[in-house]
Formats: C-alpha cells, structure tokens, sequence
C-alpha cells in the first residue's frame, strides 16, 4: 500500500486501523474471558475427578487390609489396579487443565493489556487526526490568501520592471542629499547585521544537521520523522508568512521608495553644512567596510571551527574543542581574525569622528528614509525570490515526506509491538513449564498422556 500523501490521510489510516484493532480486541477480550472460564471449570471438574480417585484407592486399600478371603483380597486388588490407571489418567487430565487453565489466564491478561494499549493508541490518533484536520483548514485558508488578488497584485508589483527604475531613483534622490557614495555606508551596516543573523541561524541549523546525522546509523525512522517535521512546519510558517504580511511589506517597500524619489532637496542652510562634511566622511567609508570584513571572517573561521567541533562530538563526546590538538590551527586563524578586527575598528575609530559630524547632520526625516529604503531593497529582493505557486508545491512535497516517515515509524512500530507479544507469550509459557518440569518430567516417565 503506498504511503499517505497528506498527514489528514496518515491519521485517518491510523485512526481507522486503531478502531477496528479496538473492536477485534474487545471480541477477542470477551472469548477469553469465556476461555478463562472454562478451563477454570475443566480443572475444577479434573481435580474433582482425581479427588474420588484417591478417596475411592484409600477406601480400597482399607477393605483389602480388612479380607479375610483369598476370593475378597483378589477382586480388591483387581479394582485398585484399575483405580491406579484410572488417577494416573486423571491426574494427567489435571495437568492438562492446569496448563491450560495457565494459558487461557496468560491469554487473558495480555488481550486486556493490548486492548487498553490500543484503546489508548486510538485516543491519540483521534487526537491527532482532529490537529490534523484543524492544520488542514487553517493551510486551506492560507492558501486562499496567497491565491487571492491582494497576493497576487503585490507580487505582480513587486516583480514588474519599473521597481528597478524605482530603486534606481530612489537611491540618486537620496544621494543628491546625503552625497555620491554616502548611501554604501548605509547598505554595508545593514548586511552586516544581517550577515550577523544569518550566521546566527545558521549556527541553528549546524546543530540541527549534526543532530540528525548522530540520528541517522542510529534511530534512522525517528531521525526522518525529526526532520520531515521540521521540514514542513518551515513550510507552513513560510506560506502563513506570505498570506499575512506579503501585501503589506511590498506596499511598504514600494511606497516608502516613492517617498525616497520625491524627497527633494533640503534648504541651503542644512545642505551646506552636510556637504562639506561629505568628504571627510566618505574617505572613512573604507575604514568602516574594513570593519565588516574582519567581521565576516571571523564569523566564517568559527563557523568552520563549530563545524569541526559538533563532528567530533558525534563519536567523543568528551572531546575538548578549547584545548584539543585537532582545533589548534582553527583557535589560532580566530585569534589571528580576532586581532584583525581589533586593528580594524581601531583604524575606523581614529576616523569616527568624520562619520559621526557628517551623520548628526542628516535631518531626521531623510534619515528614516535612508532607513527605509534600505530595509525595502531587502524586501523587494526576499519576495523578487518568491514564487507562490514553488511554496506551494514544496508545501505538499514536504506534507508527503513527513506522512510517509510518520507511516513508516508506525509500521516499526506495529511490526515490533507484534514480536513483542510473541517473545513475552512464549516466555510465559517456558516459564510456566519450568515450575512445574519436575511433576511432568515423572508423569511422562510414568507414561500420562
């Protein structure tokens, strides 16, 4: 049977095999209950049996000591011999019902442990099967967002060539104010702080690989569960993304650029200032870029030197990254970073002062133009990127992965939890067996049956 495609079609399956387990397993529950009985009532029956036999051989054995006469002794003799067959029979039919008695009650107990497992498996596949169904309107609902004018308008916006020109123009009307070149010092602090949370979540997703590469030789079913999970709960946080905030981020970007190109020029008395300013403040622009620089190879050399680290910890973890040999080149290329960085922002604070009295002048009104226009060149580039209809394929592929992982770990674990109950069953029974070995050992020799 191939694999659901949809976490809905996964529970379902599960919640319909749990039901009819449930309702196998209260049938199978009642018949052995009856079982039970029976071979409680067939032993009580064997050991009454068994009882008149041993009353009937001693009152036999009485009457043979009390014979006056050969003929009496004989026919006594005679009867008591066929008593003995009779209590070795009946003796073995007491056994018999013992161990049957033994199975049935063995059989019993385990039917109503697997009933209240399943009983249970069933509760949390409804539980799920109504999370699931619930995710399923809230994607449904999303999905219509995203199919929806609104969505679909902003994009076609944001992705029609005019928002180049845009850009373009934005960016002259703010340099016109602030001075050819300045707006470079703007855009290398933004991608340095975003470089900064990028690494950041990177950081995340390096320990995430490891932990699922420890995972894979060792629980690979669970591992694929892991990261399917994770997968396609990225997926979906992606789409309620774009179905919540793509209209008004791109109207934001776009509107903010507008108001980047008509921003005019400023009155000579705060332009002048501002110009003559400009020089000194763009001759330290290098300075500042050498400071991100240095930044960004230290965050790449410790990128690698985690890299190594979370390697090794997949098979030592009692290895020591401050102090082992292996990271020893590493450690010194972020000692040597580390000191670069500093000779870097010590260069650029020789020179701040530029920065600074060129900046305190820039009224505040085109400073958060500057602003927003370089978090709309983000923007406009993050959802350029974006295509509705690839999110939404990657959303079903992702749904059909984390169905089958969750398929195939439940098929595990049904096919351990049927091996299970076979090594436990046959368990009891040896067990069983060998607390009563010694009286079947002599009954066998004896020759009951």
């Amino acid at each position: 049977m191939p694999a659901p495609a949809t976490l809905t079609s996964h529970y379902t399956k599960a919640c319909t095999a749990a039901g009819n387990a449930v309702t196998a397993l209260k049938a199978t529950v009642s018949q052995a209950n009856q079982d039970l009985a029976d071979t409680q009532t067939a032993l009580g029956n064997a050991a009454t049996n068994l009882a008149a036999d041993q009353a009937a051989n001693a009152a036999m054995r009485i009457a043979l000591s009390q014979a006056t006469l050969p003929s009496d002794a004989a026919g006594l003799v005679a009867e008591l011999q066929q008593n003995l067959i009779q209590t070795r029979i009946d003796q073995a039919a007491v056994g018999a019902a013992t161990d049957a008695a033994g199975v049935a009650t063995r059989a019993q107990q385990a039917t109503v442990a697997k009933l209240a497992a399943a009983q249970q498996v069933q509760q949390q596949g409804t539980a799920a099967l109504t999370a699931a169904q619930a995710n399923d309107a809230v994607v449904t609902k999303w999905t219509a967002l995203v199919n929806a004018a609104p969505v679909t308008d902003a994009f076609t916006a944001v992705n029609d060539p005019s928002v180049a020109t845009l850009l373009s123009n934005a960016g002259s009307a703010l340099e016109a104010i602030l001075g050819t070149g300045m707006l470079l010092l703007f855009r290398q602090r933004r991608d340095d702080f975003l470089a900064s949370g990028a690494a950041s979540e990177a950081a995340i997703a390096a320990a995430l690989d490891a932990q699922q590469a420890l995972q894979n030789p060792n629980e690979p079913l669970t591992a694929a569960v892991t990261q399917a999970e994770a997968a396609y709960a990225a997926a979906v946080q992606e789409l309620q993304d774009l179905a919540s905030w793509a209209v008004s981020d791109i109207g934001s970007a776009l509107t903010v650029l507008t108001s980047a190109v008509n921003v005019g020029s400023l009155p000579a008395d705060e332009q002048q200032p501002l110009t003559a300013t400009t020089a000194a403040a763009l001759a330290q622009v290098p300075a500042e870029q050498a400071v991100f620089a240095a930044k960004a190879k230290l965050r790449a050399d410790q990128a690698s030197l985690d890299s190594m680290v979370l390697e090794a910890w997949r098979s030592n973890p009692d290895f020591d990254p401050a102090n082992d040999p292996a990271t020893a080149a590493a450690r010194t290329v972020i000692q040597d970073d580390e000191t670069a960085l500093a000779s870097a922002a010590a260069t650029l604070a020789s020179g701040q002062a530029d920065i600074d009295n060129w900046q305190v002048l820039i009224p505040e009104a085109v400073m958060q133009l500057v602003v927003g226009v370089m978090e709309a060149e983000t923007t406009i580039a993050s959802y350029q990127a974006k295509s509705v209809s690839a999110l939404l394929a990657d959303l079903a592929t992702k749904e059909a992965a984390y169905a089958g992982a969750l398929d195939a770990l439940v098929s595990y674990q049904r096919s351990t939890a049927l091996i299970s109950e076979q090594l436990t069953s046959r368990q009891g029974e040896l067990a069983s067996a060998a607390q009563v070995a010694a009286a079947r050992e002599n009954a066998a020799i004896r020759g009951a049956p």
